[in-house]
């Protein structure tokens, strides 16, 4: 569960799974059928945003602290996280996933 108020849902595009993000500086990866959290991503200030790409394989999240991070919704790890120095107010995949 969150600790904060929830700022936020995503589902996955069939319907399976959620992502959720909140003001305790996480987003969860939840199996809807289950009522289970999958993966737990986590960032060092507010989270303002997530989005997740059109095949349900990855997650953009973004926050106060300056950084975007892209995350593998399978593994749970990391893909890759973005430096901006300033809080991110928004942020999304390409037309094609292949940038963000």
């Amino acid at each position: 569960m969150h600790e904060a108020e929830v700022r936020g849902v995503a589902f996955h595009p069939d319907g399976s799974h959620l992502l959720t993000w909140d003001v305790d500086y996480t987003a969860r990866w939840w199996d809807v059928t289950r009522e289970k959290i999958i993966h737990t991503f986590e960032h060092k200030r507010d989270l303002i945003g997530a989005v997740l790409n059109r095949k349900g394989t990855r997650a953009l999240t973004w926050s106060l602290d300056g950084r975007r991070k892209s995350w593998d919704l399978a593994t749970g790890k990391r893909v890759r996280a973005f430096e901006h120095g300033e809080p991110v107010v928004g942020a999304s995949f390409s037309p094609d996933e292949a940038h963000v």
